[in-house]
């Protein structure tokens, strides 16, 4: 038997993903995921003192109550009511990093960024990306929210 060949089996091996990590990542992006739909869903009801409210302490940090409602109804508005939104994907990051597809520098903690294709009123095709991070007791809770408009339903990001 020759060490090299087992030697770098025994790497590979080490280096994969083992399956409670999976399974710990897929639990950990459910439960964010739950958190997000009644989050959107106040958003899509113009609720966005009550959705403010129920952010995280860097979101709320970031801007103020009657800062993020002016934004969010900038944002929101004119794309008219929210039609459709499918899950396109989920991103958990456990590390403080830039998040992908945000503005967002640095987020502490497990974090969820999850990116829907969309439909509104006055905006066919959409992509929201909404971040929500775990906050210290354990509440899964947004930290970021945004929506690009695209051209065509197969594009990229």
């Amino acid at each position: 038997m020759r060490p090299l060949p087992f030697l770098a089996l025994l790497f590979l091996a080490a280096a994969l993903p083992l399956p409670a990590q999976i399974a710990g990542d897929t639990i950990e992006k459910r439960a964010a995921n739950d958190a997000m739909t009644p989050w959107l869903q106040e958003v899509d009801q113009g609720a966005y003192a009550q959705a403010w409210e129920e952010s995280s302490a860097q979101l709320k940090k970031d801007a103020n109550k009657e800062t993020w409602i002016a934004s969010i109804q900038a944002l929101r508005e004119p794309l008219g009511k929210s039609l459709n939104r499918n899950l396109a994907s989920t991103l958990l990051k456990a590390a403080t990093a830039p998040v992908p597809g945000t503005a967002l520098t640095q987020v502490t903690g497990e974090t969820v960024v999850a990116q829907y294709d969309s439909s509104f009123e006055n905006v066919k095709y959409a992509l929201e990306t909404v971040t929500f991070t775990k906050d210290p007791e354990g509440v899964w809770r947004a930290v970021s929210y945004t929506v690009q408009p695209k051209s065509d339903p197969d594009a990229q990001p």
